[in-house]
C-alpha cells in the first residue's frame, strides 16, 4: 500500500508481495496462468509491488496449508530472499490454513478474498459503500478470531487490513456480532431509501439501463461517454473511469435524453469477478438491486483481452444467480485496441455480407466504403449539423428506426444473444448502441395520440417527461400530442381522463414539421 499519512509525511513505499498460485488437476474456468495474471492485477490495484510468483498444481488441497509441505518451505525461503512483506494466495484460505501458513512462512499471509476486500475498502467513497465494505470485512474476520492474538498487532496497516479501523483493533466476537447486526440495520434503511427512489422513477415512467460486466471492462468509461453524448451535463462534470480493477464501487445513476426514447436513467454498477465470495454479494445487495430493478442490462465486455468469452460466462452466471431476468445486450468494448480471440470470437462469418449491405444502405454508399459516419470531434461529441452521420444518429423528433441486430450487431460465435461493438474511449459505435437500446426498450412502447385538457397541464408535462413527444398542436379542448409512451404510462393517462388513440407514422412526421414551426 502506498499513500500519504496525516500531516503530509513522506509516502510509504509499496508493500512487496509474493504471489502463490494453486491449480487443481481437474482444471477450472481460468487457466493457472490466467488466475495468476488476475491475482497480479488485483495486487497492483491494492498498491502492492509484485516481487515474485510461485505456482503449484495439485490433485487436491492440503487440509492444513492448502499447498504441500515442500512448497510451503519454498514459499518461506522465497519470502525471505525477496524481502516480501506479504504472501498472497489466489485461493481462499480457511482460518486454520491462514494461521498455519503464517507460522510456517514467518510473515503475513492473505488470500484472494481478503485482497479484494482491501481494494473495496480503498475504493468506497459514499457512506453506503463504506457500510457494505465494513459488513463484508467483519463477516470475513469473524470466523478468524480464534488464535489471532499475535496477528492483531498488525491489523492496523498494510494490504488486507484497510477498512473498519478501530472496530477491528478492539475485536471480540460479541462486539463484532453487534456491529454486524447494526450494519445490517443501516443497510436495510439504505435499501428502503433506494426502493423509494426506484418507485419514484417508475411513477415518472423513466426506463433504467444498467451497465454490468467483469471488473475493468470499461463500464465507468462507457457510462461517462453516454452521459457526455446524451446527457445535459456541463463539461468536466462527468468523471471517466480509470484503467484499474474495481474502479467503481458506488453506483452512479444519471439521466440522459436517449435518441428515440426520451429520458432514460443509466446506472453504472460494481464490476464482477470470477469466484466472487457469496458473503460479498450478500453485503452489496443494496447496490446490486440497481441491476435487478433495471429494464435493460448492458453487459460490457473487454474484447481486447483473449479470455473475454470466459468473462462473459462468469458475469452471466452471476446475473443468473442473482435472479436477473431482464433482457441483456452485449456491448463489446475496447475495439480501439483490437479484438482478441480470432475470427471465430469476432463472429465475422455470421451475417457478414448482410452487414455490408446494411451499412451500404445506411451510409448511402457502396459496401466497403469506409466509416462514412465518422465526422465527430476528437472527444466523440456529436456533430451538431448531423453531417456525415447515420440517419438514426441525427437529432430529430422522429423515433429511431429499428436497426436489425445482425451482422455487426450479432453476438460473436458461441455467445448467445445480441451484441454491439463500441469503443467507450473514442466514441466509436455509440450510435449503433443507441439504436439497439432504443429498439429493445421501445418494444414496450406505443406511438399514440393523446388529447390533454387545458386544465391538466400537469399531464402534458408528464408526457414530455415520459417519452419523446413527436408532435404537439393545440385543439379546441386542450393539446393534442403524438408521443412514444410505455404501456403502463398509457394506462395511467387513460385513467386520468385523457383521450388516447394509436397514431400513424405520418402523424409523427407531420408533427415533427409542426414542432419545427413549419406548416404540415
Amino acid at each position: 500500500m502506498t499513500g500519504d499519512s496525516a500531516g503530509g509525511s513522506p509516502r510509504r513505499r509499496p508493500e512487496r508481495a509474493l504471489l502463490v498460485g494453486v491449480s487443481w488437476e481437474r482444471g477450472g474456468r481460468l487457466s493457472p496462468e490466467e488466475r495468476l495474471a488476475e491475482l497480479r492485477e488485483l495486487a497492483r490495484s491494492a498498491g502492492a509491488e509484485v516481487v515474485g510468483e510461485i505456482r503449484q498444481r495439485r490433485d487436491r488441497p492440503e487440509p492444513a496449508t492448502l499447498i504441500g509441505p515442500g512448497k510451503v518451505q519454498e514459499v518461506a525461503e522465497a519470502r525471505r530472499r525477496l524481502e516480501a512483506d506479504v504472501v498472497i494466495f489466489d485461493r481462499d484460505l480457511t482460518p486454520a490454513q491462514q494461521r498455519n501458513l503464517e507460522r510456517a512462512i514467518g510473515g503475513k499471509v492473505i488470500d484472494r478474498t481478503q485482497l479484494i476486500l482491501d481494494i473495496f475498502a480503498s475504493r468506497a467513497r459514499t457512506r453506503e459503500g463504506q457500510l457494505q465494505v465494513e459488513l463484508a470485512q467483519l463477516q470475513y474476520l469473524l470466523p478468524r478470531l480464534a488464535g489471532m492474538g499475535e496477528a492483531l498487532s498488525r491489523l492496523g496497516g498494510g494490504i488486507g487490513t484497510r477498512g473498519p479501523g478501530e472496530t477491528r483493533l478492539e475485536v471480540d466476537r460479541r462486539r463484532i456480532r453487534r456491529r454486524i447486526a447494526g450494519l445490517r440495520r443501516l443497510l436495510a434503511e439504505v435499501r428502503r431509501q433506494r426502493q423509494t427512489q426506484r418507485k419514484g422513477r417508475r411513477r415518472a415512467g423513466l426506463p433504467v439501463v444498467a451497465l454490468v460486466g467483469y471488473t475493468n471492462a470499461g463500464k465507468t468509461t462507457l457510462h461517462a461517454a453516454l452521459v457526455r453524448r446524451f446527457g445535459a451535463v456541463p463539461a468536466g462534470a462527468v468523471v471517466a473511469g480509470r484503467d484499474r480493477l474495481f474502479d467503481t464501487l458506488d453506483p452512479a445513476v444519471r439521466r440522459v435524453e436517449w435518441p428515440g426514447l426520451g429520458p432514460v436513467l443509466v446506472a453504472d454498477t460494481v464490476g464482477f469477478i470470477h469466484d466472487l465470495p457469496p458473503h460479498l454479494i450478500a453485503a452489496f445487495r443494496a447496490t446490486l438491486e440497481e441491476v435487478l430493478e433495471a429494464d435493460l442490462l448492458l453487459h460490457v465486455v473487454d474484447v481486447s483481452q483473449p479470455r473475454w468469452p470466459v468473462d462473459v460466462d462468469t458475469v452471466e452466471e452471476i446475473l443468473d444467480d442473482l435472479g436477473a431476468v431482464q433482457p441483456r445486450l452485449l456491448v463489446l468494448n475496447k475495439i480501439d485496441r483490437g479484438e482478441a480471440g480470432g475470427e471465430g470470437a469476432r463472429g465475422e462469418a455470421a451475417g457478414g455480407e448482410e452487414t455490408r449491405r446494411h451499412d451500404a444502405e445506411c451510409k448511402g454508399g457502396e459496401a466497403g466504403g469506409g466509416e462514412a459516419w465518422g465526422r465527430e470531434s476528437g472527444d466523440g461529441s456529436r456533430d451538431p449539423r448531423g453531417e456525415g452521420r447515420p440517419p438514426e444518429a441525427i437529432p430529430t423528433a422522429h423515433p429511431l428506426p429499428a436497426a436489425p441486430l445482425s451482422g455487426e450487431n450479432a453476438a460473436p460465435a458461441g455467445i448467445g444473444g445480441r451484441a454491439v461493438r463500441v469503443s467507450a474511449l473514442t466514441g466509436q459505435g455509440l450510435d449503433r448502441l443507441a439504436v439497439a437500446v432504443a429498439e429493445l426498450l421501445g418494444r414496450d412502447r406505443r406511438r399514440v395520440r393523446v388529447e390533454v385538457p387545458y386544465h391538466r397541464s400537469d399531464l402534458r408535462s408528464r408526457i414530455h417527461a415520459g417519452g419523446p413527444v413527436l408532435a404537439e398542436e393545440p385543439v379546441p379542448a386542450g393539446w393534442s400530442l403524438v408521443a412514444l409512451l410505455p404501456q403502463a404510462e398509457i394506462g395511467r393517462l387513460r385513467r386520468a381522463g385523457c383521450r388516447i388513440e394509436d397514431a400513424a407514422i405520418g402523424d409523427a412526421e407531420d408533427g415533427a414539421r409542426r414542432l419545427d414551426g413549419s406548416r404540415p
